[in-house]
């Protein structure tokens, strides 16, 4: 910690990180020194001040449509040039009161009010994500102040980020403009990209707070001030998400059309379901969310198939990660699956033609089972595998026979000793460490 002049004279619970002050062998404080330490401590003026700058772009805001269009733009921008200002200007008093005042509780406060800033809480993005190019090198200036101001943060609170939550923290703010230019595009689906905007939220509670590495604040100096830092990092990181969803169900539940919105609900429960897919740890759970998604998505048949090569990279994955073939099969499933919906989305229009065996789908499909049969001698590949391939003998298989019988007979006999060979192979291989005594 600090050292100086100023911070000798704190109380010594004003030098920890998020604590009462403490009584020691002292009287009880009075209610002046309550008073004080809670205007010093909590001080509610940081809030006052966020309410007035907030209120004060809501009143401007409002008054827009009085400006001409050639400077309507021009005005959205300068309200969120002032909105940046003022959260630099945080930034720099919390930087102010962590280092050079000792003072991390108040600095801890500000950045968790700048978080919920960080994603544009008065929708200054809506409105410019609609001005083409103009608004695309605007977005562009926004994230790069976004990364300015996590870096602040960082230095306020002695965080040590990695290039991954500077990334994590980025790509998610950049889907926020991204997300609301197509959902404002008349040539998109609404409800496909509200599914996909739900998903990326459930990804970005993943990247943010489930697997999120551990960060610890510099300014811990005992375990309960690690612990109560790391409750200040993850109400940050929950506020994020938060704001994240704050713009897609201000557009569901505001912008969005009745006969959409059905839909796009259901889609959040869809979000839920796969980070359960993500996360749960029994294989019976993982295969419950995963159906569970899949039936989220009927309502909006077309994202049926996004939701097919989601499930197939995310079954993949946990497969992997389990040595779990039956997981295995089920991501070559979900990806053929998703292969044969291509171009399919519903709307009373006829299913696809089934793919013909020769095709690349049904040879990707064939050659992932071998693998899985090859690596972990799965059940299910065998039988699936043996069943598609006792059907192509049988649609097919009467074409390749000879027409004399003469031939019919070589084949017969090569059948035989192909048969006994079979029969063998399967005693030496189960049988192999049978003595005669055990035998009979």
């Amino acid at each position: 910690m600090n050292n100086s002049p100023v911070m000798e004279n704190l109380p010594e619970s004003a030098r920890h990180f998020g604590l009462i002050p403490g009584q020691g062998g002292q009287e009880k404080s009075d209610t002046g020194t309550w008073l004080r330490y809670f205007f010093v401590e909590y001080n509610p003026l940081y809030f006052v001040s966020a309410f007035c700058m907030l209120y004060g772009i809501f009143l401007i805001d409002r008054n827009l449509s009085a400006v001409t269009m050639s400077s309507g733009p021009m005005a959205s921008v300068a309200l969120l040039l002032v909105l940046q200002l003022y959260e630099i200007s945080l930034l720099a008093a919390a930087i102010f009161l962590a280092h050079r005042l000792g003072a991390i509780r108040p600095a801890a406060m500000l950045c968790l009010l700048e978080c919920v800033l960080l994603f544009d809480c008065t929708f200054r993005l809506e409105g410019l994500a609609l001005q083409s190019w103009f608004g695309a090198v605007i977005d562009v200036l926004w994230l790069l102040m976004l990364a300015l101001k996590l870096r602040m943060m960082a230095i306020a609170m002695r965080l040590d980020f990695k290039a991954y939550h500077y990334v994590a923290v980025l790509l998610a703010a950049a889907s926020i403009p991204v997300l609301i230019a197509l959902l404002s595009s008349a040539d998109s689906n609404t409800a496909i990209v509200l599914h996909v905007a739900a998903w990326l939220g459930s990804l970005m509670v993943l990247a943010l707070e489930l697997r999120r590495p551990a960060l610890k604040s510099g300014w811990s100096k005992n375990g309960e001030q690690a612990r109560l830092a790391d409750t200040c990092i993850k109400a940050a990181f929950r506020i994020l998400i938060g704001f994240y969803f704050y713009h897609i169900w201000a557009f569901l539940f505001f912008v969005a059309d009745p006969h959409v919105r059905a839909a796009a609900m259901v889609g959040q429960f869809s979000a839920y379901f796969l980070l359960c897919t993500i996360t749960r740890e029994s294989v019976r759970d993982i295969w419950k969310f995963a159906i569970l998604m899949l039936a989220s998505c009927l309502l909006t048949p077309a994202i049926l198939m996004y939701a097919m090569l989601l499930l197939s990279l995310i079954l993949a994955l946990q497969a992997g990660y389990r040595l779990n073939g039956n997981l295995a099969v089920g991501a070559s499933l979900m990806m053929f699956a998703a292969t044969y919906l291509k171009g399919w989305n519903g709307d009373g229009a006829a299913l696809p033609d089934f793919p013909i065996w020769y095709s690349w789908n049904c040879v990707l499909l064939v050659t992932c089972l071998a693998m899985i049969i090859y690596r972990t001698r799965n059940l299910l590949a065998i039988t699936l595998l043996s069943c598609a391939a006792l059907f192509m003998l049988y649609r097919y298989g009467g074409a390749l026979l000879p027409y004399k019988e003469t031939g019919k007979g070589i084949v017969v006999i090569v059948l035989a000793f192909t048969i006994l060979l079979t029969g063998l192979w399967v005693n030496m291989r189960f049988r192999i460490g049978t003595g005669p005594d055990e035998a009979s």
